[in-house]
């Protein structure tokens, strides 16, 4: 059956003293378990089946139920009511609302029918009457208020409170004519929520929620709240989190059985709240590699220097660093102005050339060509010039005024770069190249530095690493400080084996001392990811702060999201907007996806789906293929905007043109399955080659699972097998399982039950449902030489823990199939979990199955 979902607040409180009891139904006041810490923790859960006038329903009581037990092992006192009718339910309320304290937690979770009538919701007791489409006067006098009870919640004090409203199901009152009471599914959009208050719908608008996923589905709960329980079960897992991932997992699992069905949410909570605070066990884990992080600074990059990022190893340097600062006035805090010039006259002081040079002594002639195309990071432009970034050279009046200044000046080599970068503008690599190497053989490290970059991508000429490193070497002995990062890069990269994380780190150390921002940066991802230095968070945001405030975009996202994470710094979820609103105010188009992604989460700021979607859409029209991508998910999903797959295609297909292999794969998605257009497995095959060419293991699957049911091409198993090895290389856990399968069935490849074991295990151990399912069968069946019932029912156990349905299935459906030993042990393991207490029989009764649904619902 479907159910429409409606979401009610969850408002968390500890009810001190027993509830009366009520007519109308059974009401039971659940006490809490003993948790750590001083809580007020309070829940009300109300669950209705059996509706005396209209449709009855299947799972709300079983939810109800579920929920009441694992809040009370969370330390609520929960005050239980199923089935009550208009004076029970409104009586259960009235006294929950009168035991909330200031301060409390509290949690509302309803299950049953929800309606809404012009603007309003309501929760309808068992005994709300058949009523015609001219009663929509009685249904206020005979139903609950959703607003109501949202007002009394904002008032009662309570600090948090959550409400859970899992009411989506079609309208019990329509009617076989034309007209209809109340809208035609459900509960209706509730708006804005007042303060303090997290609202979710078990399914977003104009979706139903499903009960189960087909008939042979046993599970007593229905999708979103077996979910739900589960995740109750995370240590400090926070209430934005928890809605992401439920959001997730269930329209991933609706869209197994062609039904959609996306949780909803409304946040009002200030700060945030975690259902299950008991602590984490000690677990050490590995911070992600994020190399995109690591940013590559050309000389036509903008870099705000400081003279105090000059090390200063001896009194000979620091007596040279005062005349310098002296001469030029120049602070030693923070200044871009005639830095490099500073930096030449120190050089020449330490080497004892002339430590008394004059700033005149240093000015040469300023030309046409110097204001059009002097690079800001070239120690040979002239003092009182700025310099212009690449993206800002007029090429073609760069490309004339240079080209008259080189004429006029042939001696010296910095009006040759200035050709050379405007040329380079103007895509005339091969002309840019010749005048880059001869200003570079007259020492010009800025054009060392930019023909390096030209080797290294292949630009006008064949690619060579080698000459490339031999250039930025160069360079970066005349002390210029964007070559110094390429050489850290290129070890980054894989392009320069002889060195060591350590020699990278050394490399983006010298340049960082010369006030490189790009360097800076990368020295915090360096100690945020534990490379070539002791994984250091707190170390991180200090250097990730220092290259934000000079003004380094990167530098400032990196920074926003530790603020997001919490990592090395207190989590700051409003520090965290002001510095992603810095980045994008510098042109980062990643910076306004992210900020859409805050207004999406509702992280830091109240969520706002409106706002997400103009975040986006402000990145997109920029180009950014992940605001692209993000906005086709909104119209795909129903998200701030109406639901509208055709529209999402056209923004996939704009993103996948862009090279995102994320609009690739769900434009793939979209063609696969004919949802916003016509279906078309030559098109989604297409999308997912193009999206497994950009290393997207999931689409690699999606291929062998179409080569494997002849969608688009014909079967072909050495073909799929082929996919699904790539996609295992890079650690997708489906591929390791179908792996197995095929070993096991001799698809493609001769029978081979060990290869199958080995892969079978190595997609259990990263976690895979259904790979435990097929261990246990492994060990459990016959024909398999390692057979052993005693793992054979541990992997069962794991399969069931970590939510596998076929497993659940084959013991509710099947049992009598598996050898009765097995059986038995099975039946040992779930009384020594404390599931089961009756006797080791082998019989799989009603009182074993009942064990095993409360495992498969407890989680690991």
């Amino acid at each position: 059956m479907l159910r429409h979902c409606i979401a009610i607040p969850v408002a968390v409180l500890l009810l001190l003293t027993q509830l009366s009891s009520v007519l109308g139904g059974t009401t039971e006041v659940l006490r809490p378990e003993p948790v750590e810490g001083n809580l007020s923790r309070i829940a009300l859960v109300i669950g209705n089946n059996d509706y005396e006038y209209v449709t009855d329903l299947d799972n709300p009581i079983n939810d109800a139920t579920s929920v009441g037990e694992k809040l009370r092992g969370l330390g609520f006192t929960v005050h239980l009511g199923l089935d009550l009718d208009i004076f029970g339910l409104s009586e259960l309320i009235d006294n929950f609302l009168s035991r909330i304290e200031d301060g409390s937690e509290v949690v509302v979770f309803y299950a049953g029918h929800g309606l809404e009538v012009q603007g309003s919701n309501y929760l309808l007791p068992v005994d709300v009457p058949a009523l015609s489409v001219d009663g929509e006067r009685k249904l206020r006098h005979r139903a609950i208020n959703l607003t109501t009870l949202l007002l009394d919640l904002e008032a009662s004090g309570a600090n948090v409170s959550l409400v859970i409203l899992d009411s989506c199901r079609e309208n019990p009152f329509q009617a076989n004519g034309t007209r209809s009471l109340g809208a035609a599914r459900g509960m209706g959009d509730l708006g804005t929520p007042p303060d303090g208050l997290f609202v979710i719908y078990s399914a977003g608008a104009n979706q139903l929620a499903l009960d189960n996923l087909g008939p042979g589905d046993a599970n007593p709960n229905g999708l979103f709240t077996r979910h739900f329980l589960r995740l109750l079960d995370e240590p400090q897992l926070g209430i934005r989190d928890m809605m992401l991932r439920l959001r997730t997992v269930v329209r991933e699992e609706a869209s197994q059985v062609r039904h959609k069905q996306t949780p909803a949410y409304y946040d009002q909570l200030i700060g945030e709240f975690k259902l299950n605070q008991r602590q984490k066990p000690a677990v050490a884990q590995s911070q992600p590699v994020v190399q995109e992080d690591r940013v590559s600074t050309k000389t036509n990059v903008a870099d705000i220097s400081s003279p105090s990022a000059i090390a200063i190893r001896n009194p000979e340097e620091e007596s040279c660093f005062l005349e310098a600062t002296r001469e030029f006035g120049l602070e030693t805090t923070a200044s871009t102005r005639g830095y490099h010039d500073f930096v030449k006259l120190f050089e020449q002081c330490v080497g004892n050339e002339d430590a008394g040079l004059s700033q005149a002594e240093l000015t040469e002639e300023i030309t046409m060509c110097d204001h059009l195309a002097a690079s800001p990071d070239d120690p040979m432009r002239p003092a009182g010039v700025a310099g212009v970034y690449f993206g800002d050279i007029d090429g073609p009046e760069a490309a004339e005024a240079c080209s008259q200044a080189v004429a006029d000046h042939p001696d010296k080599p910095r009006f040759l770069f200035q050709q050379a970068r405007a040329l380079d503008y103007l895509d005339r690599d091969a002309e840019a190249i010749d005048l880059y190497a001869s200003a570079a053989a007259a020492g010009s490290a800025a054009s060392m530095n930019n023909l390096g970059l030209m080797y290294l991508n292949g630009e006008g000429t064949v690619k060579d690493l080698g000459r490339a490193r031999e250039l930025f070497t160069q360079a970066a002995a005349l002390g210029h400080s964007d070559a110094m990062v390429e050489l850290g890069l290129m070890h980054d990269r894989g392009q320069a084996e002889d060195m060591t994380r350590a020699d990278e780190f050394d490399w983006y150390r010298k340049s960082a001392n010369l006030g490189n921002r790009a360097a800076i940066n990368n020295i915090g991802v360096m100690y945020r990811d534990g490379q070539g230095v002791a994984q250091d968070a707190e170390e991180a945001a200090k250097w990730f702060t220092r290259a934000a405030n000079l003004n380094f975009p990167k530098a400032m996202r990196n920074l926003a999201d530790l603020y997001v994470s919490g990592e090395g710094i207190p989590p700051n979820p409003a520090e965290a907007l002001k510095w992603y609103r810095l980045a994008a105010d510098n042109g980062s188009t990643d910076a306004m996806v992210d900020i859409g992604i805050l207004y999406e989460n509702g992280t830091g700021v109240p969520q706002d789906n409106a706002q997400a979607f103009i975040w986006y859409e402000k990145a997109a029209n920029l180009g950014n293929s992940y605001g692209l991508n993000n906005i086709g998910i909104l119209y795909r999903d129903g998200i701030g905007v109406k639901e509208d797959p055709k529209e999402a295609l056209s923004w996939f297909l704009k993103s996948a043109a862009d090279g995102n292999e994320e609009g690739m794969y769900n434009a793939a998605d979209l063609y696969e399955s004919g949802t916003g257009t016509q279906r078309d497995y030559a098109k989604a095959l297409d999308w997912y080659r193009k999206a497994a060419e950009q290393g997207n293991s999931a689409a690699m699957v999606n291929i062998g699972l179409m080569i494997y049911e002849g969608k688009g091409t014909d079967p072909d198993p050495k073909e799929e097998m082929d996919w699904y090895q790539k996609a295992a290389s890079l650690g997708n856990r489906a591929a390791m399982n179908n792996i197995g399968v095929m070993h096991r069935e001799g698809e493609g490849v001769p029978p081979d039950f060990v290869k199958a074991r080995e892969w079978f295990q190595k997609s259990a151990d990263e976690g895979f449902p259904l790979a435990m399912y097929n261990l246990a069968e492994y060990y459990a069946g016959s024909r398999y030489k390692e057979q052993s019932y005693e793992i054979a029912a541990f992997w069962m156990e794991m399969s069931l823990r970590s939510g596998s349905e076929r497993a659940l299935n084959e013991l509710s459906d099947n049992a009598q199939a598996w050898p009765s030993d097995f059986r038995k042990t099975f039946q040992e393991r779930l009384l020594n979990a404390g599931f089961y207490s009756g006797a080791i029989d082998g019989a799989f009764g009603r009182q074993t199955l009942t064990a095993v649904n409360r495992i498969f619902d407890a989680g690991g």
